[in-house]
This record gives C-alpha cells, sequence and structure tokens, in this order.
C-alpha cells in the first residue's frame, strides 16, 4: 500500500495493520490475489515502526507459520500424486 506521506497516518490510525493481516489470514490459499495484495500492503508499512507492536507481530507470525504449513501439505500431496502418476504410467503398483 503506497500512501501519500500526508494521508499515510490518517489511515495507518485507523488500525489498518491488523487488518490486513485479518484479511491474509481469512484469503490465504483461497484467494491467493488477495493474499497478495494483503502481504503487498503489509511489506510496504513494515518501515512504519510506531504501528507495530509484539501482539501484531505475533500475530502475523502465527498468520504465516500457517500458511506455510499449508503450502507444504499441498506440495506434499503434489508430489504424491505426481510420484502416483510416475508409477501408474510405469505399470508400477
Amino acid at each position: 500500500m503506497t500512501l501519500h506521506p500526508v494521508s499515510r497516518p490518517k489511515v495507518l490510525d485507523k488500525n489498518v495493520i491488523p487488518k490486513l493481516i485479518d484479511v491474509l489470514k481469512d484469503s490465504n490459499i483461497e484467494d491467493l490475489e488477495l493474499s497478495k495484495v494483503a502481504a503487498k500492503a503489509l511489506h510496504n508499512m513494515v518501515a512504519e515502526g510506531t504501528y507495530w507492536n509484539l501482539d501484531i507481530i505475533k500475530k502475523l507470525d502465527e498468520v504465516l507459520t500457517n500458511l506455510g504449513e499449508e503450502l507444504d501439505s499441498i506440495m506434499v500431496l503434489l508430489i504424491f500424486i505426481n510420484n502416483l502418476g510416475c508409477c501408474h504410467r510405469r505399470g508400477i503398483r
């Protein structure tokens, strides 16, 4: 989220960082485009140190950890399916 320097504090004062984390949490795998927008906005706000606190950082860490675990499980499933297809094409059961 790129904001004009004058409007940035007004938006950030509305407690937008936790709301963006909620958007990232709720959208994650189901809506990758929305996840990318929320993640990019959070990335652009990292420099706004006064708006971050330990609770917000912990919440973001939990969301990112869960997202990573979800992606890992998808990758394991895809590898399994791919290996199953290779075995099937070769006649291996």
